[in-house]
């Protein structure tokens, strides 16, 4: 199946960034519902275009963003916490530059205007994040991503249906950090679905994770989280 992929450079407060959009030629006579895709703490590179592809094949427009800067790309674990520890302690930044990307991607001729952002690990952190500053959003996914915010207040700010997907046995996530979630979204009222695998650990989707009892891929997990999402993608965009 040809897919067309596209540059998308855009900019924050100085910093360049190089997203990757994804679509299938044959759907571009039209206007496509729009998933931006947030990387893990690897950034940019192979994974998030493989989602963006999946995404393009059942003919949605896909945008890979970029949260590190341009020619910071598939970091390995040795660097990751030198690009990934500043945003995750500034959720200011972390918000501004995911707004950015988000922004572009609604800027691109075929976007119809109507976009979910996912995100996995970091990226689900940061999908949230977006949706906790009242952005105009279908949708926001987290897989397998961190729940806490600074202000659980900004809850009350979140206008779209949730879905996350989390790993019960998650030692990044702890079950306290869990149940503060299910409280932030339960006193603001938010559609929210939580799916917990209640035997996984972090990064159950990321193919080839194996850190014993830290992070471990899941086959299983992966393959019915992604069918669920897909789901939910039929919902909101109906």
């Amino acid at each position: 199946m040809s897919i067309t992929y596209e540059q998308a450079l855009y900019s924050h407060d100085g910093t360049e960034f190089d997203g990757l959009v994804a679509y299938k030629p044959e759907a571009s006579q039209k206007k496509l519902d729009t998933v931006v895709v947030f990387p893990d703490a690897m950034g940019q590179g192979v994974m998030p275009k493989a989602k963006i592809t999946a995404l393009a094949e059942i003919g949605y427009l896909g945008f890979a963003a970029d949260l590190f800067g341009v020619g910071i790309r598939d970091v390995p674990m040795s660097d990751v916490s030198k690009y990934a520890r500043p945003l995750l302690g500034n959720q200011s930044l972390l918000r501004a530059r995911a707004l950015a990307a988000v922004a572009k991607a609604k800027s691109h001729p075929l976007c119809s205007g109507r976009v979910v952002v996912i995100g996995f690990c970091m990226g689900g952190r940061t999908s949230l994040e977006v949706a906790r500053t009242g952005e105009q959003l279908s949708g926001a996914v987290s897989f397998h991503g961190g729940l806490t915010t600074e202000n659980v207040e900004d809850g009350k700010n979140i206008k779209c249906p949730l879905l996350v997907f989390h790993g019960a046995l998650d030692p990044f996530v702890p079950p306290e950090q869990l149940h503060a979630f299910e409280q932030e979204v339960r006193a603001a009222k938010v559609d929210c679905q939580i799916v917990v695998y209640e035997n996984c650990y972090h990064s159950f989707t990321t193919v080839g994770a194996n850190m014993p009892e830290k992070a471990v891929y899941d086959q299983k997990a992966d393959e019915r989280s992604w069918r669920q999402f897909r789901n939910f993608l039929s919902e909101v965009f109906a």
